[in-house]
Formats: C-alpha cells, sequence, structure tokens
C-alpha cells in the first residue's frame, strides 16, 4: 500500500504491457533493494520466469522467503543477499526496479544505468524519491548517461509527496 512501492508496480505493469504478448520468460527482471520481496514476487505472478532479486538486509531475505512461500510462489525468485555491486552485474537486467531513498539511487547511479541490457527497451523504474528530490536525481542520472553515452527517454509519475522516475533505453546517439 505504500506509494513508492505502488509507484514501481505500476512501472511494471507499464512494462509488462509494453510487451504485449511477447515472451515474458525471455525478459529478466531485477528487484534492487527489494525488501518484502512484493515487487519480485508480482513479476512473478505476471508471468515473467526470469527474476532476481537482492537486498543487503537478511531480515528481508527471510521475509522475502516466507513471503512467496504463503503466496505459493516458493522458487519463483532468485532472492539474494547482497548489496548493488554484487547484485547488479552489467547488462543484467531487461527491467530493473529499485525503491530505495533518493540519495542511494543517484550514489549508485551508473551502477543503475549500467546494470540494464544495452539494447533499446530496457527499463529502469526508480522509486522512493520525495517528489523535490526528484529534479536533482532526474538531472544527476541524465548527466551520468549522457557521460556514459547511453540514451533514454524519461518519464515520472507521482503519488502523494512520492516519484518515480523511469528510464526506457532508446538507440544509442551517433558517435
Amino acid at each position: 500500500n505504500h506509494a513508492t512501492t505502488r509507484l514501481c508496480v505500476e512501472g511494471l505493469l507499464d512494462y509488462h504491457d509494453r510487451l504485449g504478448s511477447g515472451d515474458l520468460g525471455a525478459k529478466a527482471i531485477v528487484d534492487a533493494g527489494c525488501g518484502s520481496g512484493i515487487l519480485a514476487l508480482s513479476a512473478s505472478l505476471l508471468g515473467f520466469s526470469r527474476i532476481s532479486a537482492f537486498d543487503i538486509d537478511a531480515d528481508s531475505i527471510r521475509i522475502c522467503h516466507e513471503n512467496a512461500a504463503m503466496n505459493q510462489l516458493g522458487g519463483a525468485v532468485n532472492f539474494a543477499e547482497c548489496g548493488l555491486d554484487e547484485g547488479l552485474p552489467p547488462g543484467q537486467a531487461d527491467l530493473l526496479l529499485a525503491n530505495i531513498l533518493a540519495n542511494v539511487l543517484t550514489d549508485n547511479r551508473e551502477t543503475l544505468l549500467l546494470g540494464l541490457r544495452n539494447q533499446p527497451g530496457s527499463t529502469l523504474v526508480l522509486s522512493g524519491i520525495l517528489q523535490p528530490e526528484a529534479d536533482a536525481l532526474e538531472e544527476a542520472f541524465r548527466k551520468s548517461a549522457s557521460a556514459l553515452g547511453l540514451a533514454f527517454s524519461i518519464s515520472r509519475a507521482c503519488l502523494g509527496q512520492w516519484a518515480s522516475v523511469t528510464f526506457v533505453r532508446q538507440p544509442n546517439p551517433p558517435t
């Protein structure tokens, strides 16, 4: 019910809708900072099957497994206790969901941007962002993407005092 979770779920649903009847099983979904696992488990319920989720908190990972079992989704998601560097190798995700505080997202923007597959349509959904923080976060990500030679379309959604920012990979600009 939390606004940031809802915003991420909306991003997940938008990605699912963009794929249409495409092969959901071929898409790699990553939930960075997975907390209770609700985003990863929602991806499973939508028909995605290549799902990984990680968090630095051991209790969160325990709760993820409990939530998966309660929803008859045991084994549907690969849950791991680790941080961004270990949990998100470059080029891994077709869809990367990160519902983490804005300062952590901004500090790790290159890792998050490079965690996406190098193909148009790969999507990064960020939430955990207070509306007053959204402009600065978006600008920091925009500058890092440009420095990395990556092109994105960027959109924003707001719910109450919270915001999400979504980056969808576009073809790389000519060099």
